[in-house]
C-alpha cells in the first residue's frame, strides 16, 4: 500500500443530505429524510455509486409503497374522526472508525409509521481504500480454519450475556441468530468487530437491532 498516497491514507467522507415530503389533498403524509455518504479518491468510485444506489432504492421504495401505506392510514383515520401523524422515513449513517488501510461506515434506517413504534435497520460496510472494494469479515478476524466456527460460539455466548443485562429474547435465540446475522453485514472499531441482528429477528421489536461485539485478534 502506499501510504504517502493522500486518498489511500485519508479516507474523507461527506455526507450528502436530502429532506422529501409527500403529500395527499395538501396534507404531508410522508416526510422522508436522506444522509448518505460521498467519498474523495479516483480509487472509491465504487463506494459513491454503492451508498448513492442504495438512497435511490430506499427514497423509491418509500415514494411508492411507504406512501400508498401512509395514505391509507390518513383516509382511515379521517373516516374514524381521529388524528393522523404524518409517517417519517430516515436513512442516516456515520463513519465508526478507520485507521491507514480501511474505513468501517454504519448505516441505520427508521421508519415511524405514525404513531406506532420505529421499525429500524441497521448495517455496517467496511471498504479498502486502497482499491475501494469491501474488506472480508475473514480478513478482520484474522481468519483461520475453524474461524467461522469460532465466531458463531461467541454469538450464542453473546446472546447468554444480554439476557443476563435484561434484554428479551426469544426463547430459541441461540439457534435463530446463526440463521439472521449476516457474516457480510458487519463494522469495526479498534478492538471489536461489530455484526447486527436484524429487529425482531431474535427478540421482541422494542429491543430494535442487536448488536454483538467480537474482539478483533489483530488490527485489520
Amino acid at each position: 500500500m502506499k501510504k504517502n498516497n493522500k486518498n489511500t491514507v485519508d479516507m474523507e467522507v461527506v455526507w450528502r443530505k436530502e429532506e422529501k415530503k409527500k403529500t395527499l389533498t395538501g396534507e404531508t403524509v410522508l416526510e422522508m429524510s436522506f444522509c448518505w455518504p460521498e467519498t474523495a479518491g479516483k480509487n472509491l468510485k465504487l463506494v459513491n455509486r454503492y451508498y448513492g444506489r442504495v438512497k435511490e432504492e430506499f427514497c423509491s421504495r418509500w415514494e411508492r409503497e411507504l406512501y400508498l401505506r401512509a395514505c391509507m392510514d390518513l383516509v382511515n383515520k379521517r373516516e374514524q374522526v381521529r388524528t393522523f401523524s404524518p409517517w417519517k422515513a430516515v436513512l442516516a449513517g456515520e463513519v465508526l472508525w478507520q485507521d491507514e488501510r480501511c474505513c468501517s461506515i454504519v448505516m441505520q434506517v427508521k421508519e415511524f409509521h405514525g404513531d406506532c413504534r420505529a421499525l429500524e435497520y441497521r448495517w455496517g460496510d467496511v471498504w479498502n481504500k486502497e482499491d475501494g472494494c469491501p474488506v472480508r469479515l475473514k480478513e478482520s478476524l484474522s481468519g483461520g480454519i475453524g474461524w467461522r466456527g469460532n465466531l458463531l460460539k461467541s454469538l450464542v455466548a453473546s446472546m447468554k450475556a444480554l439476557r443476563e443485562q435484561g434484554i428479551y429474547l426469544d426463547p430459541d435465540g441461540e439457534k435463530k441468530v446463526q440463521k439472521y446475522v449476516s457474516l457480510h453485514n458487519f463494522a469495526l472499531t479498534q478492538d471489536e468487530v461489530i455484526l447486527y441482528c436484524p429487529q425482531c429477528a431474535v427478540a421482541p421489536a422494542v429491543e430494535g437491532v442487536l448488536e454483538f461485539r467480537v474482539p478483533r485478534p489483530q488490527l485489520v
